[in-house]
């Protein structure tokens, strides 16, 4: 199946059914509209796909796509020309979306895909686009498409602060990366962020690079008290270490390295800086703006820091967190930012993952263990010894695995899903990968990563417990001998083996380690 784009010029036709085909496809109906293939007038079959392209006015970019049968001669669209008889051949393009506005414009596609596509303002229709751009693209309207906005109940506050494990203090290499340029050089205040005080926690980050306080105006408008706003969600993002940033290529469908790491709920939310007096061992944190109770405070793992942030749309830097630490739904004039809009749409869907997550934290000290030994067989290259922490170098070679495994299963066959329609990972909530299909079955995709030969996996508790329920069809794939350059992977590394249908024999299962509290 090829697919060919098709082009829509204002200035020459005017499409005065647009708005009535875009609401009766809203409704499910079937849309079809004659359309003339321009250049192409010969390989182009029934069933092949197209994206629809307007041209001539800004924005300019692409707004529909679907699939288009019935080749045949007509006569020319343009009136003039069709007087004298002459004749062009034309289709029928049958609708899967159509929108009166790009939701890729034009110098996103030149972004993305400049050199697998030469021209986007080709002269006329029928210009073949490669499979693997036509399938990105419309995954990425897929995306954007999403018409679903939140209602906003509560406050709600973004705040960039340094990637770490656990914000249990810095201990051990574990510090915060990133989050401001203080972090460069010194241990941000941020690394006690989820570290329990007697049942409270109190988080930092920076919230301005001038004044240093935080816009209490823009998280709550409404909000009387000039010193605090109270009953704040919080959900703390931070920019990926550049050995998982490596792992985000061009065409992916989020375009974007932020992701967010964790939140409180209920929090409170102070202008200033706030001084706290304790005396922990390798923590001198003593500075910090927000204030939540431990039971409202929740971290990711970083095996599920997966949510990106942010609208993606490359080459558009409005309506993305800037270089400020904090990103307000609210903006300077005090009004509740358009969510609807295409740049704003991310804003409601990361606070609807937030309130709808349901995988794992990092609450406990026996969490912390768990995480900590399945961590232990991962290993820097001898060249690169100690540059990143064992939990990170997991995750670069557990998202190379994955690329590696869902290439393989496609090549056998398998329809292959690693994200849901919004674009986001299945796996940062869910206790397996990917998911596939075939022959009108549905499998879940479990794939392991290793540096190792492949001979022995290490499952985690919920690995464990989704394997050996007999209602699930599992797939596992290992990926072994994976080698690691310095700071990068090896991309010529990696031998994958499918276990399908994979059984799950619990007499081969082996305890590594237990965890004793007094």
């Amino acid at each position: 199946m090829a697919t060919y784009l098709f082009l829509w010029n204002p200035k020459k036709w005017s499409w005065t059914s647009l708005d009535t085909q875009i609401k009766k496809l809203e409704a499910g109906d079937v849309v079809k509209e004659r359309w003339s293939t321009g250049n192409r007038k010969k390989g182009i079959n029934d069933g092949d796909r197209f994206l629809m392209m307007k041209l001539g006015e800004e924005p300019k970019g692409i707004i529909g796509y679907g699939t288009f049968d019935n080749l045949r001669q007509e006569l020319h669209w343009d009136s003039e020309k069709a007087k004298q008889g002459d004749t062009t051949a034309h289709v029928d393009l049958n609708f899967e979306f159509l929108n009166s506005h790009p939701l890729i414009e034009e110098k996103e596609l030149n972004k993305r895909f400049d050199s697998a596509v030469s021209t986007w303002t080709p002269g006329s229709s029928g210009n073949l686009i490669p499979d693997d751009v036509a399938d990105t693209i419309i995954q990425i309207i897929n995306v954007r498409k999403i018409s679903k906005v939140s209602t906003i109940t509560q406050p709600v506050l973004f705040a960039r602060i340094g990637y770490m494990e656990y914000y249990q203090g810095a201990f051990n290499g574990d510090v915060p990366k990133g989050g401001g340029s203080f972090n460069n050089e010194n241990t941000g205040f941020e690394a006690c962020n989820f570290l329990d005080v007697n049942g409270k926690v109190y988080g930092y980050y920076q919230p301005a690079m001038n004044s240093g306080k935080v816009n209490l105006e823009r998280i709550d408008p409404s909000n009387q008290n000039l010193e605090k706003v109270d009953n704040v969600l919080v959900i703390f993002f931070s920019t990926l270490p550049k050995i998982l940033a490596q792992q985000n290529f061009s065409d992916d469908v989020i375009s974007s390295s932020a992701v967010i790491i964790g939140w409180y709920k209920n929090a409170t939310v102070f202008r200033d800086p706030q001084k706290i007096d304790r005396k922990i061992d390798g923590v001198d944190q003593d500075t910090y703006f927000i204030e939540a109770n431990t039971s409202d405070a929740f971290l990711l793992p970083v095996d599920k820091r997966l949510y990106k942030i942010g609208h993606g749309i490359k080459g558009e830097k409005e309506g993305n967190p800037g270089q400020s630490n904090s990103f307000y739904i609210y903006g300077d004039d005090k009004k509740l930012k358009d969510l609807s809009h295409i740049q704003n749409k991310w804003i409601g869907q990361a606070i609807d993952y937030v309130k709808t997550y349901s995988g794992p934290f990092i609450k406990t000290d026996e969490e912390r263990a768990e995480q900590n030994a399945y961590n232990g067989q991962f290993r820097a290259s001898n060249n690169g010894a100690g540059f990143q922490s064992n939990a990170l170098i997991r995750v670069a070679v557990e998202k190379y695995a994955m690329q590696k495994a869902e290439k393989a299963l496609t090549e056998k066959g398998y329809e292959v899903r690693a994200t849901h329609d919004n674009g986001q990972s299945i796996c940062g909530n869910s206790p397996y990968d990917m998911k596939a299909y075939k022959d009108g079955r549905e499998y879940l995709v479990e794939v392991k990563g290793t540096q190792l030969d492949g001979s022995s996996v290490i499952l985690t508790y919920n690995e464990v417990k989704l394997h050996k329920d007999p209602n699930n069809r599992v797939i596992l794939c290992v990926v072994h001998s994976i080698k690691l350059n310095d700071e990068k992977i090896n991309h010529k590394s990696g031998e994958v083996v499918i276990h399908d249908p994979w059984i799950l024999d619990t007499e081969k299962l082996k305890g590594i380690s237990y965890f004793y509290k007094f």
